[in-house]
């Protein structure tokens, strides 16, 4: 088989006494989805951060593409940065609202010394070239969230670290932006990371799942596998609490 695209190995993040993260290890290939549910407080996110290295690990080992991240410094990790990209669950944070769409759009090109086809980015999230002019507080949360996703794949990376991505919106907007991820992913061959507590939607995009809770991994699979036949309690206390 080959090497996985991303992989954690006993991945620790601590907080003084606390242990957000206590010894997780995952991969992720490439074109493949895999998703970290968990209730709010199990670390999920943190797992995420650790990932992407925007949040460095007490310990572990997280390799991305056959190269090891936890200990980068930040000049030796600059040149890698592209290749994986954060989606949050609210795209404001990631857009400065003093900028039109189409500069936030451009800036991470720039700074990389690239040309920017704005239009073409925003054509590939469903949003017509015109919204280049406008700003986020002009935008509905979906459009904002299409934007954030542009700006995602500005670079072109491979991986995506998807952070509760739809939970700020309404179903049927949730439901255009799990189409659109489905859509990118078969046309640019991205790999998932979701971060969610949303089993629908995890039902919708993951092709594996890990169950987290309180910082540790506790069970693991095929999506399919995990929905029908739960092994572990608390993964069958967050089935049937989500109706499942």
């Amino acid at each position: 088989m080959s090497e996985p695209l991303l992989s954690l190995t006993d991945v620790r993040k601590s907080y003084g006494r606390f242990e957000a993260v206590a010894g997780v290890s995952l991969a992720v290939g490439r074109g493949e989805t895999v998703a970290v549910v968990g209730e709010s407080g199990s670390g999920k996110s943190t797992l995420g951060r650790c990932a992407v290295r925007l949040t460095r690990p007490t310990s572990g080992s997280v390799r991305f593409d056959g190269v090891e991240l936890a200990g980068l410094s930040g000049r030796r990790l600059r040149p890698l940065r592209p290749r994986f990209q954060m989606v949050f669950q609210d795209p404001s944070g990631s857009l400065d609202p003093r900028w039109t769409v189409g500069r936030s759009l451009a800036e991470p090109l720039r700074l990389q010394g690239r040309d920017a086809d704005v239009g073409a980015l925003l054509g590939e999230v469903g949003l017509d070239p015109s919204f280049a002019a406008r700003r986020p507080h002009e935008l509905s949360g979906g459009q904002r969230q299409r934007v954030g996703i542009a700006r995602a794949l500005a670079l072109s990376p491979d991986l995506l670290v998807l952070d509760e991505p739809v939970t700020a919106l309404d179903v049927s907007v949730q439901a255009q932006i799990i189409n659109l991820l489905l859509e990118l992913q078969e046309t640019r061959g991205l790999a998932y990371l979701l971060i969610s507590h949303d089993l629908a939607v995890v039902g919708a995009l993951a092709h594996r799942t890990a169950v987290m809770s309180e910082g540790v991994v506790v069970e693991e699979g095929t999506t399919e596998r995990v929905f029908r036949a739960p092994e572990h309690p608390y993964t069958r206390t967050l089935l049937a609490s989500a109706g499942g």
